[in-house]
């Protein structure tokens, strides 16, 4: 018989690397308390029940494994399928019927060219959840019926896990929150602070910060970071925004200078390294702009010898 082992709640249950903005790795330590709190933050926000079909068309790497216990948790059913592409998660939705996918904002886009957008069953959808990075508000207006009033977004990171901030279908059908991730689910509480840790009155751009069960125990091995990173309980996202007087967040852009394309993040200072052992290269500098495709596209300015 396999042997259970008694575990608290803030004991250790993984530890998930990530580079964050800056490249380089941090071992975000995630306890029980946290990894709970993810399901049923997911159960609660969302409301996953049994008639739940849920397609994984997104790596298992991606954000979308943490869909996978909180539907199994209610009883729902999880879908497998070969290959991905755009064409072939709209074919699998409306032949598996699925009722749930999780898909980063490039893939959306990429649907939404799909010759057959307008003619392929989606009836099936309840939950077109997009996640991993900010979809354009003109898309939301757009997308919206054709993947049957069912898209939704979440709001998460490594450190602070997937659904801190989350908006159902039924608010972003509203076109005052397209731009919006949505408001604070369950057990997270937002906040806005000014650069001298002051929390902001509602309207007011600042730094987004978020505290809770959610919220990791730290960075492994790196007290130094984890106290810049948590502050009296507050864990500082490196992102800016506001939250009106309704509670919706708007993130309007980061702090930082990572590049996120297609929902992954790309560190300006690798690109660099890599572009400048080229012969004829002198100088070089990374940067994102926006793009309609893949969000952010990555850019670079190059210096050649003469």
């Amino acid at each position: 018989m396999p042997r259970r082992y008694p575990v608290n709640s803030d004991d250790l249950q993984a530890i998930k690397f990530t580079g964050g903005s800056s490249g380089m790795p941090k071992g975000v330590m995630q306890t029980y308390r946290v990894f709970n709190s993810c399901i049923a933050s997911m159960i609660a926000s969302f409301g996953f029940d049994m008639n739940d079909r849920h397609l994984l068309a997104a790596p298992m790497t991606h954000g979308a494994n943490t869909m996978i216990l909180p539907i199994f948790a209610v009883g729902g059913t999880q879908l497998f399928m070969g290959q991905p592409s755009p064409s072939a998660i709209l074919e699998a939705i409306s032949s598996m019927r699925a009722t749930t996918i999780f898909v980063p904002p490039t893939v959306c886009y990429m649907m939404l060219e799909d010759d057959r957008i307008d003619e392929i069953d989606l009836s099936s959808l309840r939950h077109f959840i997009i996640g991993g990075a900010t979809i354009r508000p003109d898309v939301v207006a757009r997308a919206m019926p054709i993947f049957n009033h069912a898209m939704e977004t979440c709001f998460g990171q490594t450190e602070v896990p997937q659904i801190a901030i989350c908006m159902r279908a039924d608010d972003w059908q509203d076109p005052a929150n397209h731009a919006s991730t949505g408001r604070a689910t369950v057990m997270t509480q937002i906040g806005i602070m000014d650069a001298a840790g002051t929390l902001l009155p509602a309207g007011e751009t600042g730094e987004l910060v978020l505290a809770g069960d959610l919220v990791m125990k730290g960075y492994y091995k790196m007290p130094e970071k984890t106290a810049e990173t948590i502050i009296d309980g507050w864990l500082h996202t490196g992102d800016v925004g506001y939250v009106d007087e309704r509670g919706f967040v708007f993130i309007k852009d980061r702090i930082r200078d990572v590049v996120v394309t297609g929902g992954f993040n790309v560190y300006p200072n690798d690109v660099e390294a890599v572009l400048g052992q080229h012969p004829d290269v002198v100088e070089c500098v990374v940067f994102g702009l926006p793009d309609d495709k893949w969000g952010e596209a990555v850019h670079a300015a190059v210096e050649l010898s003469k």
